[in-house]
């Protein structure tokens, strides 16, 4: 299982902040899921949909947490989150407009998107993450995979934020002991830290899997994770 909480740490002093796996949302009925398609002159395989709309989440459970994930690993906050992370001025975060209602209920819930503005910098090449290919067509890219998680994040590129993403992993949220200790003492739900990056045998909450599995095997993709 991951590393978490005091035992071994190879990312610190830093966490990824992951979902519990336990009410993982869905596009709503009325979602646009997909705003934007990018096509590939040189290679169809090549074409990905970008999202420019705002998030519109079904949410499984009647008790929402505060912190919400999708299967895209798309994040949105409750209103409470957002006002203890201004409160604490919390550094490496935006918010953009968000819809999310309860599933069964339709009752709508006071959420924002959270957008990773933070900047961990390029993966260090000694973690094993390498560009691999690069499309002259349309700048898709494929990086190989990780050998030594120990080395994703380069402390010397690091902005300094609270919560920050590492290229190319943006859907990959790491934060700081500050946030940690912040997010804990105000006992939000939805989430968890670990120290540890997922082996690719192992669920890492949510679709997480996924990406863990690409990771390992043929490396991250920047065009199929890029930022929106």
């Amino acid at each position: 299982m991951p590393t978490r909480d005091n035992e071994a740490a190879p990312l610190s002093p830093f966490y990824l902040m992951v979902d519990e796996g336990k009410c993982i949302a869905d596009s709503s009925d009325s979602a646009v899921t997909i705003s934007e398609i990018i096509k590939c002159p040189l290679n169809p395989g090549h074409r990905r949909g970008v999202r420019r709309e705002k998030l519109d989440l079904a949410v499984p459970c009647s008790n929402p947490p505060d912190f919400i994930f999708d299967r895209m690993s798309d994040c949105v906050i409750q209103s409470s989150v957002l006002k203890v992370l201004t409160e604490n001025k919390i550094t490496g975060f935006a918010t953009r407009a968000a819809r999310a209602a309860i599933e069964k209920t339709g009752v709508s819930l006071d959420v924002a998107e959270l957008i990773v503005t933070g900047w961990g910098g390029i993966a260090d090449e000694r973690s094993g993450i390498r560009e691999k290919e690069r499309c002259s067509g349309c700048g898709h890219i494929r990086y190989t995979g990780i050998s030594d998680p120990t080395h994703i994040v380069n402390p010397t590129t690091w902005d300094g934020s609270d919560i920050f993403m590492v290229w190319p992993m943006p859907k990959y949220r790491f934060v700081t002991q500050r946030f940690v200790e912040i997010v804990r003492n105000a006992g939000f739900s939805g989430m968890s830290f670990a120290q540890a990056f997922p082996h690719c045998a192992e669920r890492f909450g949510g679709f997480y899997t996924r990406q863990t599995v690409t990771l390992c095997a043929d490396g991250p993709s920047a065009s199929s994770w890029k930022r929106v």
